[in-house]
């Protein structure tokens, strides 16, 4: 008998007596596993998105990579997994499905071993969602953060465009729990059985007649293995990731430089992607008033200075501080803290923060980023020292 008659067979008969009803194993542990696993990266990723500082990207980051590799085992399963966690037991025709929504609006909706049409729409919406979410969070830190697989490949303005899309698609995801929460909770009710149990024990309340077959050890087990070996790639992949954008995400350092010697003789070593090349041209061209200060320097000296400014500068960059700062302040347009973004970026942060020990006033870059030289200014990299 095909999967969809049988179900037909089922959708006839709305309620059982006790001896025609019993608890019968339907989820596998496979399948356990990963709706649970799913909840905690998921809320994981939720609170480090939504709630906590930026510079817990990272961890955040982290949190996609174990969703990701979840949903790669959860499409292999979908095809290879016991009887009711195929996608083949769960695919309904629209006449089935608005069927079952007629009814389920009556407060009758008949009975399925295993997920009724409204549960297998939630299903692959979740698993559509949370592959948009993934695939446009990568694209995202790849533009803007120059981090993941696609770091130094993505423009910085399409990173952008798809960050709107990763928090559009976040409040989506949303709306879909919020749904399925309610739903759990409706046919909860109207079955008069707990779904919460059954997705921890495995076991539904089912038709002796329509029994589901037993799930093998075998099956588990290869199952679990699977699990194991998803994210096992996909982390280990992602490390890979993580290392390699450590040698080829930072731009021109100036670290040991001519530019970081001389600049970094009185001050901290602005990185010249923090300021247009108009703005860098102005301010080496009145050293000898440099913020009320006599700078000045040989004319060789300068002229190295310049050559290396010219090819660093935000014009030129590729970095997210590169893009974001090359609007300055009109009436300011050498100082680098009257900068909108940097004033937007600071802003909520207190001035008993920036008078830290380890930072000492709002100039000194290096004293929360601790890639400023840099001048990558990953959030990732940003410690705020002890006092």
């Amino acid at each position: 008998m095909h999967p969809q008659d049988e179900y037909k067979e089922i959708n006839m008969t709305k309620t059982y007596s006790a001896k025609e009803q019993g608890a019968t194993k339907v989820w596998d542990l496979p399948t356990r596993l990963f709706h649970w696993g799913l909840v905690a990266v998921v809320t994981g990723a939720a609170i480090t998105g939504f709630i906590e500082p930026e510079w817990w990207l990272s961890i955040h980051v982290w949190f996609g990579y174990c969703v990701l590799s979840l949903i790669l085992f959860r499409l292999i399963w979908g095809f290879t997994g016991s009887r009711y966690s195929r996608f083949s037991s769960f695919l309904y025709s629209r006449g089935e499905t608005f069927e079952f929504m007629h009814n389920l609006v009556r407060g009758k909706p008949p009975h399925y071993p295993g997920h009724n049409p409204a549960a297998a729409i939630m299903i692959f919406a979740l698993l559509a969602i949370l592959t948009g979410l993934v695939l446009s969070g990568l694209l995202a830190l790849g533009g803007i953060e120059n981090q993941g697989p696609f770091a130094r490949l993505v423009p910085y303005w399409i990173g952008e465009g798809f960050e709107e899309i990763h928090e559009v698609m976040a409040f989506i995801l949303l709306f879909l729990l919020g749904g399925h929460l309610l739903g759990v909770i409706v046919e909860s009710h109207l079955r008069s059985e707990n779904l919460v149990k059954s997705m921890i024990t495995g076991k539904k309340t089912v038709s002796s007649v329509t029994a589901a077959q037993p799930v093998k050890w075998s099956t588990s087990l290869s199952g679990i293995t699977l699990i194991a070996v998803s994210v096992t790639v996909v982390l280990i992949s992602a490390s890979a990731l993580s290392a390699a954008n450590l040698n080829f995400s930072f731009p021109d350092s100036v670290a040991g430089t001519l530019y970081e010697k001389e600049c970094g003789d009185c001050h901290h070593a602005y990185h010249p992607s923090l300021l247009p090349e108009s703005s860098w041209s102005g301010m080496m061209a009145g050293l000898e008033n440099h913020f009320g200060e006599d700078a000045s320097l040989d004319a060789v000296t300068i002229s190295a200075l310049n050559h290396f400014i010219e090819v660093t500068s935000a014009d030129h960059g590729y970095t997210k501080a590169a893009n974001l700062f090359r609007t300055v302040a009109p009436n300011d347009p050498q100082r680098i803290t009257s900068t909108p973004v940097w004033k937007n970026i600071h802003d909520d942060i207190s001035d008993n923060e920036f008078r830290r020990k380890g930072v000492g006033g709002r100039t000194n870059c290096k004293g929360c980023h601790r890639d400023a030289l840099q001048g990558c200014f990953a959030e990732r990299n940003i410690q705020l020292p002890e006092d």
